[in-house]
């Protein structure tokens, strides 16, 4: 996260840098880390029954206004019994 991003816990870059900055796939299997889910009408969203430890939350904006470059967002959280629950700003 620290190549991608800068940052090991809370960052932001408009994603042609993020990719920019990717390196080539190596070896491993990481589509078993995946997790996806949606907002809610009012911007909320949760994962349940992840295993507890560290994970990293990544979300592309866009502007609404149409404008601009879209950003990657990513944020360290902790779980613990399985269960984030989160807002967007």
């Amino acid at each position: 996260m620290i190549v991608l991003y800068g940052s090991a816990s809370v960052a932001a870059a408009p994603v042609s840098i993020v990719r920019a900055r990717t390196p080539s796939a190596g070896a491993g299997d990481y589509a078993r880390f995946v997790r996806r889910t949606t907002c809610d009408l009012a911007n909320h969203f949760s994962f349940n029954g992840l295993p507890n430890g560290p994970w990293f939350v990544i979300t592309v904006g866009k502007s609404t206004e149409g404008a601009g470059e879209p950003v990657a967002v990513t944020r360290r959280v902790e779980t613990h019994g399985g269960l984030v629950n989160m807002s967007l700003p």
